[in-house]
């Protein structure tokens, strides 16, 4: 459905001005006075956007938005769009008044976190959701074997652990099929594993080479977990991966900077530092103007 939205917004034809803003609303670190402070500070420099429409943005903040999103896009004009995309992730503040919707930010979102599978798992149980723009939007479970507890000393203890041993690998190369078959059905391969860390580990030698090559990272749960508590775990392990992945991306950049005479040689503090190209006047949650 966000894809979809993107592209609407992508292809928008319209003789009005559009503002397009994204917004940081995780509320861990700020409170809710913070985040309008900073989307104040981004949107006086504009000037130009209709008071109207700011005011339309301010009654939506203030009476309508119900802030469990950590994320926030918001694109209006003053004719007839009006759009509200709840982020899964926490975005640099951003706004931007230009003649169309500005969609990188959304779109990089949507790439990055816009699908993935979460499989909870212990030695006896599976449970498999698929997430799409921070929400639920199938989910599967699959039981195997009951293992019990064997208080008998002696040889005949270690036969039984060998066997419960035994049972639950079985147990675990079930689940793994499964969530193989679950791949398929939601057409998703990036993965997140939730469990204890020696159940994981065993997981992961029985998971078929297309199934383990994607997969994102993992968090320590119980696999009765609730599902919020099993989503918001998985969302940070995703947002660290990708955090990850960026500061390879420009650490490779910067190699290759200071390799070319041609280029100049920066600090890798200051690649982050450099605004996103755009043909609208934006304001970076970082103090930068992009022109």
């Amino acid at each position: 459905m966000t894809s979809q939205i993107l592209e609407q917004l992508a292809a928008h034809q319209g003789t009005a001005s559009v503002l397009s803003i994204y917004l940081d609303t995780d509320l861990g670190a700020k409170s809710k006075d913070a985040v309008r402070l900073m989307l104040r500070d981004r949107l006086r420099p504009l000037g130009q956007v209709p008071e109207a429409l700011v005011r339309r943005v301010w009654d939506y903040m203030d009476f309508e938005f119900d802030w469990a999103p950590r994320g926030l896009a918001i694109f209006a004009d003053e004719s007839n769009l009006w759009q509200v995309i709840p982020l899964p992730i926490s975005v640099p503040v951003q706004a931007y008044w230009a003649e169309k919707p500005y969609v990188r930010t959304l779109s990089d979102v949507i790439d990055r976190f816009g699908a993935y599978n979460v499989a909870l798992v212990d030695r006896q149980s599976l449970r498999v959701f698929s997430v799409r723009m921070g929400e639920i939007q199938a989910q599967t479970q699959a039981l195997g074997e009951e293992l019990k507890r064997h208080k008998q000393g002696g040889w005949s203890a270690q036969v039984y652990q060998r066997h419960e041993d035994n049972l639950a690998m079985h147990n675990l190369k079930q689940a793994a099929e499964v969530l193989d078959a679950f791949g398929e059905q939601t057409g998703v391969r990036r993965l997140v594993l939730g469990g204890s860390p020696d159940v994981l580990s065993q997981f992961r030698e029985v998971l078929p080479r297309r199934v383990s090559d994607h997969i994102i990272g993992e968090f320590a749960a119980d696999v009765s977990a609730s599902t919020h508590k099993a989503l918001q775990l998985s969302l940070d392990v995703v947002a660290q991966a990708d955090l990850a992945e960026e500061a390879q991306l420009v650490e490779r950049a910067v190699t290759a900077a200071n390799a070319s005479t041609a280029r100049p040689c920066l600090p890798l503090k200051w690649w982050y530092m450099l605004p996103w190209p755009t043909p609208a006047r934006a304001i970076t949650s970082r103090g930068l103007v992009a022109a």
